[in-house]
């Protein structure tokens, strides 16, 4: 094998081509997480299914997306039984007499509650409801909302008048979600589906970039949650095996161009530029220290701690460092590592001796060895509970938990400005996912995990 046929038969595999446009797509939305907020996004899509709003394509997203809603229904046995609009409802509709509000605000029972897209019918003074949207994004339902949802509803429902679509909006189908009877789940993939019939319908530029823009946010946020950046980096790496491992031994000052040009799928595939020498500076890592300053270490009473140099990042969760400690008697024999250093793809979520400690250890080395297991495996076990996704490591003999994808991190020194702002976006949902953890990780502290130690 030489470098020109394995560079070549790289080059000539689509998965290549597709992970690396994957890896370099991007949306002002997503870098603004707007999919990851509840509120911003709740008054988009109130706007696009707003028939006065200035989008200029009137009633059709609305009808669209009833439409989609209809369809759905009809194929839910739980929902189907419903007399919900049908298609002939949805299309006599007209736009003169609906409105689409976000952050609904109703009371119910002498209390306040607030819905995130309402839609309804006006007629003879009379409301009718029409739509009802929840959006849940990060968190779950709280206080049964969907029940309260539902009797606010019933209250409002006329007689002879077909009920209203009840819509549980959420990234990804939740099969283990306590909802009130009537609501349907629709998940990012389907609303992007939505959104992809109107890249086409004659509308304003401004509407035509808010929904290019979003269709572009969603899918992304889609590769995440699938994996697709993994599914697709695999089929390469099964069909290239041999080349990839030429290539990572083996460069000439040819591959310096090539490498630039696919400098994310390569980095991916961990073949990187062998010819760049290395300083011990990482771009990457300064800016995942610069955001888990902004995001968790200056919060007051931050739990976390943050530790590393220009090489290297580190974050500790105090209160579970300070219950082990707790139980070995031995400040920081052994600690629970968010880490990162600049040859990984992601931040490792691992249990470790720190070194210049262990000697200080009541235990040796094989029963600290267990124990490190055991808290590994106590830690995944949670983990696995937690609504905020992470990739388990699912090894029981080992000692790493998990790992939290960053696919724009590189082992180079320096970054180029658009290559920064990539992994910028990369630490930022990093951190957010961390923040999210904090319920969970909180819960586990507090535990009885003494049996770990015995």
């Amino acid at each position: 094998m030489d470098f020109e046929s394995a560079v070549n038969k790289i080059l000539l595999d689509e998965n290549f081509h597709q992970l690396n446009k994957a890896l370099n797509s991007t949306s002002i939305f997503h870098m603004m997480k707007i999919e990851n907020q509840e509120v911003p996004f709740s008054r988009l899509l109130t706007w696009i299914l707003n028939p006065h709003s200035n989008h200029g394509m009137g009633d059709y997203p609305l009808k669209a997306f009833l439409r989609m809603c209809c369809r759905l229904a009809m194929s839910d046995k739980e929902i189907s039984f419903r007399n919900l609009p049908r298609a002939l409802d949805i299309e006599n509709l007209s736009s003169s007499n609906i409105d689409v509000i976000a952050e609904y605000k109703f009371t119910l029972d002498n209390s306040e509650g607030r819905l995130d897209i309402y839609a309804s019918i006006t007629d003879s003074n009379i409301d009718i409801p029409l739509l009802l949207v929840e959006v849940k994004i990060d968190a779950k339902q709280h206080d049964k909302q969907t029940y309260k949802y539902l009797k606010w509803i019933q209250q409002q429902k006329k007689d002879d008048i077909f009920e209203p679509f009840l819509i549980y909006l959420l990234p990804e189908y939740d099969a283990k979600a306590d909802l009130a009877n009537g609501f349907l789940q629709i998940n990012f993939e389907q609303l992007n589906e939505w959104l992809q019939t109107l890249q086409n319908y004659s509308k304003s530029n401004q509407a035509s970039f808010i929904i290019n823009e979003l269709v572009m946010s969603l899918a992304i946020t889609q590769r995440v949650n699938n994996y697709e950046y993994d599914s697709l980096a695999n089929r390469v790496k099964e069909d290239n095996k041999e080349e990839i491992e030429y290539l990572k031994k083996t460069q000439n000052d040819k591959f310096i161009n090539i490498h630039d040009n696919f400098i994310q799928a390569f980095n991916y595939l961990g073949i990187r530029n062998n010819r760049i020498k290395s300083k011990g500076i990482s771009d990457a890592i300064l800016i995942m220290h610069e955001i888990a300053e902004e995001m968790l270490i200056e919060k007051k009473d931050s739990p976390w701690k943050k530790s590393g140099g220009i090489g290297s990042f580190t974050l500790h969760y105090n209160p579970i460092q300070e219950k082990i400690s707790g139980y070995i008697g031995v400040k920081n024999a052994i600690n629970v590592d968010f880490w990162m250093d600049r040859n990984h793809k992601g931040l490792n979520i691992a249990v470790y001796s720190i070194k210049g400690n262990i000697n200080k250890s009541p235990y040796n080395l094989k029963e600290e060895s267990h124990i490190r297991r055991g808290i590994a495996e106590a830690l995944r076990q949670c983990m696995r509970t937690s609504p905020v996704q992470i990739e388990i490591n699912e090894k029981k003999d080992s000692y790493q938990i998990g790992f939290l994808n960053a696919p724009h991190i590189s082992g180079s020194d320096t970054l180029k400005e658009n290559q920064k702002r990539d992994v910028r976006e990369d630490a930022q949902r990093i951190m957010q996912t961390l923040v999210e953890l904090e319920p969970t990780l909180q819960y586990w502290s507090k535990s009885n995990l003494k049996e770990l130690f015995m």
